[in-house]
């Protein structure tokens, strides 16, 4: 671990930064339920995973560039997981992407 006072990170080429029209902002909420697990053998080093995180909701909230931001989505169910990777990562913030409000915005 770096020692107090040498754990900064910092930049110096701001100029090179790269514009991006917008961002998405995800959060997902999970559970954790027990692994049902069978003793380790104490002989030999291991790792043993005693709970698992399942995704039960997630949300997520697109900003421009500019500040504005869209209506954010929510959702909560069983399949949060597999379908907030699609709904926030897929084809809708690809569309938002391409409108013309988002490609007509000011440039900062």
């Amino acid at each position: 671990m770096p020692k107090e006072g040498q754990n900064k990170m910092s930049s110096t080429n701001h100029y090179k930064q790269m514009k991006v029209p917008y961002v998405v902002y995800t959060e997902f909420e999970c559970v954790l339920r027990k692994n049902h697990i069978c003793e380790p053998d104490k002989k030999q080093s291991s790792t043993v995973k005693t709970e698992k995180h399942e995704p039960c909701g997630f949300s997520y909230l697109v900003v421009r560039r500019d500040g504005q931001t869209f209506d954010p989505f929510k959702y909560r169910g069983e399949d949060a997981g597999r379908y907030g990777k699609q709904k926030a990562f897929g084809d809708d913030t690809r569309r938002l992407a391409k409108t013309q409000e988002c490609n007509r915005m000011p440039h900062l």
